[in-house]
C-alpha cells in the first residue's frame, strides 16, 4: 500500500459541511455508583462499547432526540444476567442514565439510575490488547482492563461496524488469548452474535465467524507514526503583465484514509492580493496526520492520499478573470522511510541545486541527515511550483517532519 500526497492546483471552490451530532460522551474510564465503566466510540460516533468493571459489558447505540441532544440506550451484563441501559450525555465528560434487568415484566419500569462521570483517558498502548491490529478482514480497535475483559469495534472490509467482546487471559508461557462474541447490533449474547477466538504470539492469529462461516484471523501491530505537514511560503516567479498581479487564492489540506475519514484543514485564504514578482510569501500553517508503518517490513497500513487545493483567480478586471488548473502527485512511501532513518538519502536520484527527487514526481526536496542511522532531527523540504503557461508561475515551499 502506498502513502500519497496529492498537490492539487485549481479555481474550483470545496466546501466542507460538518454534521453537529450533540454531545457524545468521550472515550474514557468512567466513575460510576456501579464501578468503572471503560467506554469506547465507534470512528463514526454511531455506536459505543464498554467494559462494566469485573462484571461484563456494555453495548451501545446513539440517536439524536430534538430539542436534547444525543442519546446512548443498549444492553449489558452483569455474570450471566442481562440488562437495559440508557444514557444522556450531560456534557462529554459525564451522563444521567438508568438501568433494569430484560426479564423485569414492566418494560416501562427503571429499576435504577446509571450515572457517570470521567475519571481517567483511556490507556494508549498500556496492555497487551488495549491498541489497534490491522488483519485480514479488516481494523481491529480493542481496549481491555485489569478485570480480564476486552471490548472494541472490528471495522471489516465489508464496510460494516462490528462489536467485539469478551474475556482474556495470559497462559503459562505468556501467550495472551482473547475469546469473545462480534455482532452488528447491541443485542448481547445473541445468537446472532458470533465466535472470535485468538491468541497473540508474534502478532494475531486465530478464528472469527463472519459471513457465514469459520474463518482464519490473521494480524500485526504496526507503528502508529504522526507526521506533519506545513506549507512554509508562497512565491510569485512570473506575473504576466509588469511586475505583479492581483489574484485570490484559497489553499486547502484534505486527507482521506481507508477507513473513508476525511479531514480539512484550511492552511491559506486570501483574496484579490497583489502578488509581487519574484517576492516570498510566508504562511507557516500546518496539518497533522497519523499513518500506521511496520519499519520491520517497510510496509504502510494506511493508504492516506494527501491533496493540497490552491483554489486561485487571476484578473485585472473582472470581466476577464482567468481559472486554471495544474495537479501534481507525490508519492511519501520512501519520505517516511527517510524521516524513520530506515533509508538513507543516497536512496534518493540527485535533483537540480543541490535538491533531491521525490520518486515519480516533478517535485524537489532538501533533505537534512545529521546523523547517518538514526532519525533524529531529520527532515525533508520540499519544493513544487504551479504554471499557468509561460507568463504566471508561483512555487510553494514545504515541510514534512515524523513526529515520534
Amino acid at each position: 500500500m502506498r502513502t500519497l500526497i496529492l498537490l492539487l492546483v485549481t479555481i474550483c471552490t470545496i466546501t466542507t459541511v460538518r454534521a453537529n451530532t450533540g454531545k457524545k460522551l468521550s472515550s474514557a474510564i468512567y466513575d460510576t455508583g456501579h464501578g468503572d465503566v471503560h467506554i469506547m466510540h465507534s470512528q463514526n460516533g454511531g455506536k459505543a462499547i464498554g467494559i462494566y468493571n469485573q462484571r461484563g459489558h456494555i453495548l451501545l447505540s446513539s440517536f439524536t432526540i430534538s430539542g436534547r441532544g444525543t442519546q446512548y440506550t443498549g444492553m449489558f451484563t452483569n455474570q450471566n444476567t442481562k440488562g437495559i441501559v440508557s444514557f444522556m450525555p450531560q456534557s462529554n465528560r459525564s451522563w444521567k442514565g438508568n438501568w433494569r434487568w430484560t426479564s423485569d415484566p414492566n418494560k416501562n419500569y427503571w429499576r435504577g439510575t446509571w450515572n457517570g462521570n470521567f475519571k481517567n483517558p483511556l490507556p494508549v498502548n498500556s496492555r497487551t490488547l488495549t491498541r489497534t491490529f490491522f488483519t485480514n478482514h479488516g481494523k481491529l480497535e480493542l481496549m481491555d482492563a485489569q478485570y480480564g475483559k476486552t471490548a472494541g469495534f472490528l471495522y471489516a472490509n465489508s464496510g460494516k461496524v462490528y462489536y467485539v467482546y469478551g474475556d482474556n487471559y495470559m497462559d503459562a508461557s505468556g501467550i495472551v488469548h482473547f475469546n469473545g462474541k462480534i455482532g452488528l447490533d447491541e443485542n448481547i449474547n445473541s445468537p446472532s452474535h458470533k465466535k472470535i477466538s485468538v491468541r497473540l504470539h508474534g502478532g494475531m492469529h486465530g478464528t472469527i465467524f463472519l459471513d457465514g462461516k469459520d474463518r482464519e484471523l490473521k494480524g500485526i501491530f504496526p507503528e502508529l507514526k504522526k507526521v506533519r505537514f506545513t506549507l512554509e511560503k508562497i512565491k510569485n516567479y512570473e506575473s504576466g503583465r509588469g511586475n505583479e498581479v492581483k489574484a485570490s487564492a484559497n489553499l486547502e489540506a484534505i486527507v482521506r484514509d481507508q477507513f473513508s475519514n476525511q479531514y480539512v484543514k484550511t492552511l491559506y485564504n486570501v483574496n484579490n492580493k497583489k502578488w509581487e514578482k519574484n517576492k516570498e510569501y510566508p504562511i507557516n500553517q500546518t496539518f497533522n496526520f497519523d499513518v500506521f508503518y511496520n519499519s520491520k517490513t517497510g510496509k504502510f497500513y494506511s493508504e492516506l492520499d494527501l491533496r493540497l487545493n490552491l483554489i486561485s483567480s487571476r484578473t485585472y478586471q473582472v470581466s476577464n478573470a482567468q481559472e486554471n488548473l495544474v495537479s501534481a502527485t507525490i508519492n511519501l512511501d520512501d519520505i517516511i522511510r527517510f524521516l524513520n532513518a530506515d533509508i538513507h538519502k543516497n536512496s534518493f536520484q540527485n535533483g537540480p541545486d543541490g535538491r533531491m527527487r521525490i520518486p515519480g514526481s516533478d517535485h524537489t526536496f532538501w533533505v537534512e541527515q545529521p546523523y547517518p542511522n538514526i532519525a533524529y532531527n531529520r527532515t525533508v523540504r520540499g519544493y513544487g511550483f504551479a504554471q499557468f503557461s509561460n507568463n504566471y508561475k508561483w512555487g510553494y515551499f514545504y515541510k514534512i517532519e515524523v513526529l515520534n
